[in-house]
């Protein structure tokens, strides 16, 4: 007698293997494939059906990975016939908000033109090809409502663009977020991995895990959304090719490149690994590679909801398992998926590395067990053999990535850029040139721990800034006039290494380098400027009326290489802003976001400048002294609703002057002067508050636990104790709880359980420990929690597993275990 959770992941699989036939050409009917387990036929059969009747999942005929062409279609713009008709047709496209106003009067237009029937199908057929060539439509919407089909147009805010491609768990679509003006990917997922609440909930839980990753080499998980019961991730979009498709289109690359590839994937999942994500599914078509040379990790949290199985006895039967994952997963992983660990995904790089510099995967066999068996028990090929120019370190490397004993391999992803670079992982992800996500830009986080104890990283972060600031003033005689187009001031903020945000005919698109800017016409939206920021320059931005977001900052975006460091050393003079500068920024009437990383003393003067924005939501000031009434122009803006401070001086009074509707407060690493207690009970809508690396007083909890609207709550290194934390209680709606690198005790788990409403807890780097931990998983809507360098065992790990089994344990060392 099978268990119910061992049934259903056999019929998971064995749906994928029936799929994968079909897309051969070679469909098996449900009572072939359950010829070893009869008794499951019935049930496979109406999974089967379900997924029939889910059309639009059928579609794609490509097996490849997510964004596996980059959105790029064939220029399909001769439509198959149709039978249905002109009113149909306008009907359906203006039921599913695809077309303006003023596209529908330009289709009124066509039809008073033609002077035909409004039931002429061939007159839909045109009209459709019309709309295509004028970009108003995309051919794959134009086919959808053509042929009637049930592919989705609309996803919530979403409008659907084209399909991308199809991988392990789900449909991948281009979208367009119509009120933010964005082009993402949506990945849907089948409605047989999300048919129960409990697999809703693992879903939510993987993504919510992933979210929290912000890495130039990982593919951004933005949101997770329900609509209509169809359930989607949103994602960046990535304009590119994946690995695969780039190799199968234009041969194996160099060893030098692709040392580099692997490089960066390998910054990225280092990202993960310390945030305890394993990611289980690296291989060619789960890394994109951007334009512009950035290699980007894919799918990372929904990996473990592609592996369920445990047992090799389950494994060896699924040979319907994608062979594109089977190729590059290691001995230890094919048997038992459970045991993956950092190691599997080492393994699982070096073959894809392999790959990269051979144009074939490590291993080929006729099926998936003969598959698995030669990943466990045959020599591996040489790298050497492969491809002439790798030299002995690269091999050696590359050896160790695919040691058939996790015991011999790298033991970290740490190891393995050590080994290969030295001091690599930090220049690599600087190397791959970040294109910060708006979250991003408000929200700057830079932890006392990324700081301290960074001594070999400075020469270089110092030498970014310098060598900035010579491009500056460079660029500073190229933009001589404030009559430079606007094409200029591009180019002048990327050669600043700075980054644009802009709108072309495609969507928004981040430009990182001259050579991204497109020949034809786009709208700047956002603008992050780099070093010292001339007046002329800040006249200039006063061409880019559409202008939302600004950010004017000391810290660099783009690499810098060794030979600039020594030529670099003695510029080190940051221009602080005036408040003759904040009165051309002020000007910038559209601007939502504002975000100043310098050491400017900002006066009152320029404050009442900053003041005259009309639609400014979100203020970000890093490094910036902060006196009382400083902030009183702000008290009457009606749409300010978010304030970062960072590594400021601030008097608690001047919180006083804040507008009343904020929702987020930050004082990340700030030294507080005064009360802030006196201050924090006026802000009656507020949802987050972040006093990550500030020192705050015991008695202060009594007044945030006042805070009813209170959701997530940042106390990283604040000097609290479990007596203290027990008025957190009071916070009805309380979700997340940070309070890693605080002192721990009994006391403190004692307050913690208090808090019923916590949904993620964030306790890393503490002295917890197995009995504080397991006390914990009475928290029984908790979703997930950080024990990330703590002293909980895997035993401990286990047996809150099996108390709360609902909720996700991330932790990168577990001391003690293999």
């Amino acid at each position: 007698m099978h268990d119910n959770e061992y049934v259903e992941d056999l019929l998971d699989d064995l749906l994928a293997e029936w799929e994968l036939a079909r897309q051969s050409g070679s469909e098996r009917t449900a009572e072939q494939l359950c010829a070893d387990h009869p008794e499951l036929t019935g049930q496979l059969q109406r999974k089967i059906d379900l997924l029939r009747r889910t059309s639009w999942v059928m579609e794609v005929e490509s097996v490849n990975d997510v964004q596996a062409d980059g959105g790029r279609v064939p220029d399909d713009t001769q439509l198959a016939e149709t039978d249905v008709t002109v009113s149909e047709f306008v009907d359906q496209a203006k039921q599913k908000g695809l077309l303006t106003d003023e596209q529908l009067k330009t289709v009124s237009r066509f039809l008073e033109d033609k002077a035909l029937d409004q039931n002429d199908n061939e007159t839909a057929k045109e009209l459709a090809e019309r709309l295509v060539r004028d970009n108003a439509l995309t051919a794959y919407q134009a086919r959808v409502i053509l042929q009637r089909g049930n592919s989705p147009l609309l996803l919530d805010r979403y409008i659907i663009l084209d399909t991308i491609g199809s991988g392990g768990m789900g449909l991948v679509f281009k979208a367009f977020h119509r009120s933010m003006e964005r082009t993402v990917a949506l990945k849907v997922l089948p409605e047989f991995a999300v048919d129960s609440k409990e697999k809703v909930a693992r879903f939510q839980r993987e993504i919510r895990a992933a979210a929290k990753l912000s890495h130039p080499n990982v593919v951004t998980a933005l949101d997770a959304h329900e609509s209509n019961g169809t359930h989607f991730l949103v994602m960046e979009y990535v304009d590119g090719k994946n690995l695969h498709d780039c190799v199968q289109a234009n041969g194996p690359f160099s060893a030098a490149d692709a040392k580099q590839i692997v490089l960066q994937v390998a910054a990225g999942l280092g990202e993960a690994h310390h945030r305890g994500i394993i990611h289980r599914d690296v291989k060619p078509t789960n890394v994109m590679l951007t334009s512009d040379g950035v290699a980007k990790l894919l799918d990372l949290g929904l990996s473990r909801m592609r592996h369920t199985q445990t047992g090799a006895a389950s494994e060896l039967t699924q040979d319907g398992l994608a062979m594109g994952t089977i190729a590059y997963m290691s001995p230890e992983q094919a048997f038992d998926a459970k045991t993956a660990d950092a190691r599997s995904d080492i393994y699982s790089l070096g073959c894809t590395l392999y790959f990269l510099l051979s144009g074939r995967p490590l291993f080929e066999r006729d099926t998936a067990v003969q598959t698995i068996f030669a990943h466990r028990e045959e020599a591996p090929p040489s790298l050497r053999d492969a491809c002439s120019d790798v030299d002995e370190h690269l091999e050696h490397a590359y050896q160790k990535m695919i040691a058939k004993e996790p015991a011999e391999r790298y033991q970290s992803i740490d190891e393995l850029l050590n080994d290969l670079g030295g001091d690599r992982l930090d220049r690599v992800t600087s190397l791959a040139r970040p294109m910060s996500t708006a979250a991003e830009k408000a929200q700057p986080r830079r932890r006392a721990t990324d700081l301290a104890g960074s001594s070999e990283r400075w020469p270089f972060v110092l030498a970014a800034i310098c060598v900035v600031a010579i491009a500056v003033w460079a660029a500073a005689a190229f933009l001589s006039s404030t009559r430079s187009s606007t094409r200029d001031i591009v180019k002048w903020i990327l050669s600043s290494g700075g980054e644009v945000t802009a709108v072309t005919e495609f969507g928004e698109t981040v430009f990182t380098s001259a050579s991204s800017i497109p020949d034809g016409d786009f709208t700047v939206v956002g603008v992050h400027a780099v070093g010292n920021v001339t007046r002329e320059q800040l006249h200039a931005l006063q061409s880019m009326p559409e202008l939302k977001s600004l950010t004017i900052s000391a810290y660099p975006l783009l690499p810098v290489d060794d030979a600039s460091i020594s030529d670099a050393m003695f510029l080190t003079d940051i221009r602080p802003l005036t408040d003759t500068d904040l009165e051309l920024i002020g000007s910038l009437s559209k601007l939502e976001s504002l975000s100043i990383y310098s050491d400017s003393k900002i006066t009152a003067a320029g404050m009442d400048h900053i003041a005259k924005l009309p639609e400014l939501t979100e203020l970000t000031l890093e490094d910036v002294g902060i006196s009382e009434g400083l902030f009183d122009p702000l008290k009457s803006m009606p749409k300010l609703t978010s304030v970062y401070l960072s590594e400021c001086k601030v008097d608690a009074d001047c919180l006083a002057h804040l507008p009343v509707q904020l929702t987020r407060l930050h004082l990340v690493a700030c030294k507080l002067k005064g009360n802030l207690s006196s201050q924090l009970t006026r802000f009656k809508s507020l949802r987050v508050l972040d006093l990550d690396e500030t020192r705050i007083e015991s008695s202060w909890l009594e007044s945030i636990a006042a805070m009813p609207t209170i959701q997530d709550l940042y106390l990283c290194y604040a000097d609290v104790s479990g007596t203290s934390l027990d008025s957190l209680s009071k916070l009805p709606n309380l979700e997340m709880l940070d309070i890693s690198y605080c002192k721990i005790d009994s006391a403190t788990i004692d307050a913690v359980l208090h808090c019923r409403s916590l949904e993620m807890l964030d306790i890393n780097s503490t002295d917890l420990n197995d009995e504080m931990f397991i006390r914990l998983a009475s928290l029984s809507d908790l979703q997930s929690i950080d024990v990330f360098e703590t002293n909980v065992t895997n035993n401990g790990v286990d047996r809150f597993a099996e108390l709360n089994p609902d909720c996700d344990v991330f932790s990168e060392h577990i001391p003690g275990s293999e």
